[in-house]
């Protein structure tokens, strides 16, 4: 038989049939058979299975939300389709690339070498990689999902949980903010998202928060959301440990209309980090960039000086800060309470770096 040969740029896209089952059992398939499709089609013209491309690369180029880029990259990532990979200097350690890699490529192995029997279901599935886990974070192997993993609420099955939905209709409607007769599946959809990061007395008491301070002329912030946007864009500013009742306390600045660090605050709105169409707390925004700037200018020097080379000045951490943000995929909500040294985000973003750089990264006056 003729080997069927071709040029490099003419090599077909090849995906195996375990892999597009594997694909299609999972929800929203089509997404996650687009994605997947998307990068290797991008791998193939670069000539490499570890690609440049970046997130907003890809929704542009697929014309879709980065809510919708977010899950279908992630389900990749579990799958052990697709890895973040870092590229960095040999020497100093420092970040010098951010490429995805593509997992499966067609290199003219058999089809059959890249598959493996799944012991629970019995049936061909894509071996997971290894990858490194963020701090906090918990992953369960494939088709083992505990029913009651999602947050310490232990809920056993929130898609049932009617009196769960209930409570949260009545305690918003409490609130005398915008008030709803009833629930669409987009909020419920949202109570379940936000339930696995927080506990239902949390976000109960960031309804409170958040009512009591657009109805004070105390506080200068009086944007009125609907119970959909509240838990999309308001959580995390209105938890007690993002210290609402002293973060929109109404003061001179405020009063003035005088941003902290107005001209930073107008450049990095352009960043294309955020979502379309934003609408900013400029003020809340220069008041969290104030805060990246006290931490970097108060950096205390390691032993290599590796912390001041890559965080010593507001622009190269802001720099760093972003790039993490937009390569993990688990913070959807892009937000003003994110940029600042007091959220959980900023921790996680210190901790990853110390298990990079290989060194403690220490501001005075910060933990």
């Amino acid at each position: 038989m003729t080997e069927i040969t071709y040029e490099k740029q003419y090599e077909p896209i090849v995906i195996s049939k375990p892999l597009i089952d594997l694909l299609l059992k999972q929800e929203k398939a089509s997404d996650l058979i687009a994605l997947y499709t998307f990068y290797y089609y991008t791998g193939k013209w670069q000539k490499t299975n570890r690609t440049k491309a970046t997130s907003s690369y890809v929704q542009k180029g697929l014309n879709w939300s980065s809510p919708r880029f977010s899950y279908a990259k992630r389900k990749l990532k579990e799958l052990g389709l697709i890895e973040d990979y870092q590229s960095r200097d040999k020497d100093t350690k420092f970040i010098t690339g951010h490429y995805i890699k593509v997992n499966f490529m067609w290199r003219k192995e058999k089809v059959s070498e890249l598959t493996i029997t799944d012991p629970i279901s019995n049936t061909n599935s894509i071996k997971p990689r290894r990858r490194r886990k963020l701090p906090t974070m918990k992953s369960y192997p494939l088709g083992n999902m505990p029913p009651n993993a999602l947050s310490d609420n232990n809920l056993n099955t929130l898609s049932d949980n009617k009196e769960l939905y209930i409570d949260f209709l009545k305690k918003w409607n409490s609130c005398q903010i915008i008030i709803h007769k009833k629930l669409t599946g987009t909020i419920k959809t949202r109570i379940k998202y936000i339930l696995k990061d927080y506990t239902k007395q949390e976000v109960f008491k960031a309804m409170e928060n958040y009512s009591l301070i657009i109805k004070s002329n105390d506080y200068y912030f009086n944007h009125k959301w609907t119970l959909k946007d509240f838990l999309k864009r308001g959580i995390e500013k209105f938890l007690d440990e993002a210290d609402p009742l002293n973060n929109f306390k109404d003061n001179k600045n405020q009063q003035s209309g005088k941003i902290p660090l107005e001209d930073i605050v107008n450049k990095f709105m352009k960043n294309p980090i955020w979502p379309k169409n934003y609408e900013f707390d400029k003020y809340r925004l220069g008041k969290g960039l104030v805060e990246l700037k006290k931490f970097s200018d108060n950096l205390i020097r390691d032993r290599y000086n590796r912390s001041h080379e890559f965080f010593g000045t507001l622009a190269k951490l802001l720099k760093e800060y972003v790039v993490w943000i937009d390569e993990n995929d688990w913070i959807t909500d892009m937000n003003e309470n994110i940029i600042g040294t007091g959220n959980k985000v900023f921790k996680q973003f210190i901790e990853f770096q110390e298990n990079e750089i290989g060194i403690k990264i220490k501001s005075k006056g910060w933990k």
